[in-house]
């Protein structure tokens, strides 16, 4: 995952920078605190940190999650993850939507 340095115009003010090492990455929703969430098209959704630490948010049952995105629901956040029934791995299961509260 790379950044893009930015000046206070908003215009590009460098190179892309890596900023972490995620292995491949479907899809992202970056959160006003600077964490990241990131679909795997596996089995796992990433949390990669303000400082561009990787760990896991979600360690199985994403079945080639490929979405995610944070709903407010009751007044408190969720993850919403779509998966893709694992159809990239030849699976025929069907889609689902998964949702979590956002990890602390």
């Amino acid at each position: 995952l790379y950044r893009l340095p930015i000046d206070r115009a908003g215009n590009p003010a460098g190179a892309p920078e890596l900023f972490a090492r995620t292995g491949a990455i479907d899809d992202f929703e970056i959160q006003p605190s600077g964490v990241i969430y990131a679909t795997t098209h596996g089995a796992s959704l990433l949390r990669i940190g303000a400082d561009g630490t990787v760990s896991t948010a979600l360690p199985a049952g994403c079945d080639s999650c490929t979405r995610v995105a944070v709903v407010r629901r009751q007044n408190r956040p969720e993850l919403v993850i779509l998966t893709t029934g694992d159809f990239v791995s030849g699976g025929n299961a069907p889609a689902r939507v998964l949702a979590m509260p956002v990890p602390r």
